[in-house]
């Protein structure tokens, strides 16, 4: 299975995203590199969308959306090899094919969602 490379970029300095091709540069080896000393944090495609068709990137944040009732807020993470959603205060991780049943929110609202 085959699925496209694609990375977003946040700047912690800016709290905004910016333009991957400013900041990273591929080096002799292949290897993705951030030019320049601020600082970013590099979030990797995850080859999959939510319910809705928007692309899911690691540290996304994602709620099942039922009927207008939003309940748990799992965070896209990259363990063992793969990527998984994982809940707050909770040992295991779950599969990230759930994906297609859940929708991508940000982090202000799940501050503010009261969970079923």
């Amino acid at each position: 299975m085959s699925r496209e490379i694609k990375v977003r970029v946040w700047s912690k300095e800016l709290k905004n995203f910016v333009c991957p091709n400013d900041v990273l540069r591929l080096n002799a080896y292949g290897v993705l590199r951030v030019i320049g000393e601020k600082e970013y944090v590099i979030q990797q495609y995850t080859g999959v969308k939510d319910k809705t068709g928007k692309e899911i990137y690691e540290g996304d944040i994602l709620v099942f959306d039922k009927d207008g009732q939003r309940e748990y807020g799992y965070t896209v993470v990259f363990s063992y090899g793969k990527f998984e959603l994982k809940m707050p205060d909770c040992k295991m991780n779950i599969d990230i094919g759930w994906c297609h049943e859940m929708i991508v929110v940000n982090k202000q609202s799940v501050k503010e969602m009261t969970f079923v």
